[in-house]
């Protein structure tokens, strides 16, 4: 049985099903250091977190990737990978081919933009609670072996987010198999990265895990303080698109225990670039 969030029908993720389901991915029951998690944030220990500078270029020519279980987004003529089970990015196969997309240094380190998806509701929790959308800035070093996630959540009001809204309705149909789409919007996802930044608040540093199987540890993980806002529409778009492919209208992994890692909190700004 390939691995579930719950087991259709359902609105929401199941503990149960995704221990059943994801057990022969042994890392994601046996794995120390494994995400999502629960961020509580007075036992976040302040300061120790290096400037994040996001440098990610606009992009003009969208390729959306309606996956089944997400809505990625990519540039088009970027290197689309899909990852079978077990496979790693370095491994997974290309599908098109390649184009910086700009990067992010952390703790000195550069890992270049791969692309972004959305899972409803958030897959970490912040003081025991979900928000409505999760966004994962997915990056990689140049050995294409180190990773690293930026987080933003958002909270559901009664306006949409403009962001979202310059493409989340080109997203394909869902089926159950994975389909592209082409999208004319231009987003500046680095600009955004960066005002949350600027409001104030800094982000949380952890090491983690992917929170899809293979569940590869070793993840560098920020997790931005500032949130952005989310409209009902928006989050059906996916849900419903979620519905009809699996069944299961929603696309969290369950929060992961801590295990003694260091949880840390800044307040730092991006340094000037």
């Amino acid at each position: 049985m390939d691995w579930v969030y719950a087991r259709a029908p359902a609105d929401a993720a199941s503990s149960n099903d995704q221990r059943t389901t994801w057990a022969h991915y042994p890392t994601c029951i046996n794995g120390r250091r494994q995400s999502p998690i629960d961020i509580a944030t007075t036992a976040a220990v302040a300061g120790g977190v290096e400037p994040m500078a996001p440098h990610l270029r606009p992009l003009d020519r969208l390729l959306l990737v309606n996956t089944g279980r997400s809505f990625q987004v990519h540039e088009q003529g970027s290197a689309v990978r899909v990852l079978p089970a077990g496979a790693t990015p370095a491994t997974a196969p290309v599908e098109n081919g390649s184009a910086s997309k700009g990067y992010t240094v952390l703790n000195g380190r550069r890992y270049d933009f791969y692309q972004v998806h959305w899972h409803t509701p958030s897959e970490h929790l912040v003081d025991g609670r979900h928000a409505a959308l999760e966004a994962h800035f997915v990056h990689r070093d140049a050995s294409e072996s180190g990773l690293a996630v930026i987080t933003v959540l958002y909270d559901e009001a009664a306006a949409c987010d403009p962001l979202l809204s310059a493409f989340w309705d080109d997203f394909p149909p869902s089926d159950g198999a994975r389909r592209y789409a082409e999208s004319a919007a231009s987003v500046d996802f680095g600009a955004m990265l960066s005002e949350l930044l600027l409001r104030g608040g800094g982000a949380y540093q952890w090491e983690g895990s992917l929170t899809t199987p293979p569940c590869t540890e070793g993840v560098e993980w920020r997790l931005i303080k500032a949130r952005r806002h989310v409209c009902a529409a928006q989050l059906e778009r996916l849900r419903a698109a979620l519905g009809a492919a699996s069944g299961v209208r929603a696309n969290n992994r369950m929060v992961q225990p801590l295990n003694g890692r260091l949880l840390r909190a800044s307040a730092l700004s991006p340094p000037a670039a």
